[in-house]
């Protein structure tokens, strides 16, 4: 798909940014990290607000709300804010198209694995792009391959490890069994810690 009609204009250093364009980076910002505070943080707030006024004798008064955090939430946010940013300061040019910004914002690569990539590394990308049969067929080649890595090899071994991982715990939890160095590390513990007589942890 190629790119059609004029460019929009690209906000240089040299121009002096007005109230209005400050207020809408602003409001942009606060909007975004809000939104990320209220989904993430608004159940781990009330939680330990409560605790602390139950520790000095006030009845926790604050409701724990527990929200559905929605996936990837992390990931919108700070390529949103990437956006404005990029734009204000004139490292990119804006989206004509909200359908390009969409296609920015979901990036699946991006969501999956990050890491968050700044609006203006891809801004090009998303503005001009060529959709040919050879393209799309190294796509499903790439993504085939790396589905095969992921069943081949990765689950496989990710039972495996599963497996070492319980052992290593069940070993941990059995009396007796303690491993040389854990056994080294207590015994250094206990001779290095002086004994009191008259002491009592009851």
């Amino acid at each position: 798909m190629k790119d059609d009609g004029p460019l929009p204009p690209i906000i240089g250093r040299e121009v002096q940014r007005t109230r209005a364009m400050k207020a809408v980076l602003a409001v942009s910002i606060v909007t975004n990290l809000g939104l990320l505070a209220i989904f993430k943080y608004t159940g781990f707030v009330a939680e330990n607000v409560n605790a602390m006024a139950r520790l000095f004798g006030f009845a926790g008064a604050l409701p724990v709300l527990h929200l559905a955090l929605p996936v990837g939430i992390s990931f919108y946010t700070f390529k949103a804010m990437s956006y404005a940013i990029d734009v204000y300061r004139g490292d990119a040019r804006p989206m004509r198209r909200f359908t390009d910004y969409m296609c920015f914002e979901a990036f699946f690569p991006d969501l999956v694995a990050g890491p968050i990539i700044r609006y203006a590394a891809l801004e090009e990308q998303m503005r001009v792009r060529e959709h040919t049969l050879d393209k799309f067929a190294r796509g499903v080649a790439f993504f085939a391959f790396g589905m095969a890595k992921k069943i081949l090899i990765a689950n496989p071994m990710g039972h495996i490890a599963d497996a070492a991982f319980a052992a290593a715990r069940s070993s941990r939890t059995t009396p007796g069994s303690a491993s040389p160095a854990t056994h080294s590390r207590s015994t250094s513990i206990s001779r290095a810690t002086p004994t009191w007589p008259s002491a009592s942890l009851s």
